[in-house]
């Protein structure tokens, strides 16, 4: 997994929308210590055996949030985004309450530019799906440049970005100029500026 390798190890991390706690289950081993939010019960119960400790928020309500400790050393966004109803507002929260100085934030976005969509797009077709890129509880879309602008206007660098793929990773890693096209997740490594 491709954010894990991102991780690192040593780490304290707060993974924002945990879900069962997949992050810490791809990055065992590592030494990190996990935090996470999320606002399913049944998922935040897996998932509590695998973090350090465990928060039942909804996102949509920042205000509501609670308060986490402001010293991790990176803020994870997998896959979480693009289901709220202000991302913008939620990314800059966490950012600025929760991120220590010179961490780095690791966001995943779905790529609506895949070559799947644009395949379907060029026929007429743009069928929301159960799950995937095109899924019905996605609220915002993303391609690479509207990613970018998305993290660089909540005051975010990026530091590279990688492509997720289980069919065309290899041939992604070769020639990394084919990730917007064959990439079915972004992935931006950021830091605040």
């Amino acid at each position: 997994m491709i954010l894990s390798g991102l991780v690192g190890s040593n780490k304290k991390v707060l993974d924002v929308g945990c879900s069962e706690g997949f992050l810490a289950d791809c990055s065992a081993g590592n030494k990190n210590v996990f935090y996470g939010i999320d606002c399913d019960k049944s998922a935040l119960q897996i998932a509590k055996s695998k973090y350090h400790k465990i928060f039942e928020a909804d996102l949509n309500a920042v205000g509501q949030l609670p308060e986490l400790p402001a010293d991790f050393d990176i803020v994870v966004f997998a896959d979480i985004l693009e289901h709220l109803r202000d991302p913008s507002v939620v990314l800059k929260h966490f950012i600025n309450t929760s991120l220590k100085k010179g961490g780095t934030v690791l966001i995943s976005l779905p790529n609506v530019a895949h070559y799947s969509v644009r395949a379907s797009l060029l026929f007429g077709g743009f069928v929301y799906t159960d799950s995937g890129i095109l899924d019905k509880g996605h609220l915002h879309l993303y391609t690479l440049l509207t990613a970018k602008r998305f993290v660089e206007s909540a005051g975010l660098k990026v530091r590279s970005v990688h492509f997720s793929s289980n069919i065309f990773g290899p041939l992604i890693r070769i020639l990394p100029m084919l990730g917007p096209i064959l990439g079915f997740n972004l992935i931006l490594e950021c830091q605040r500026y």
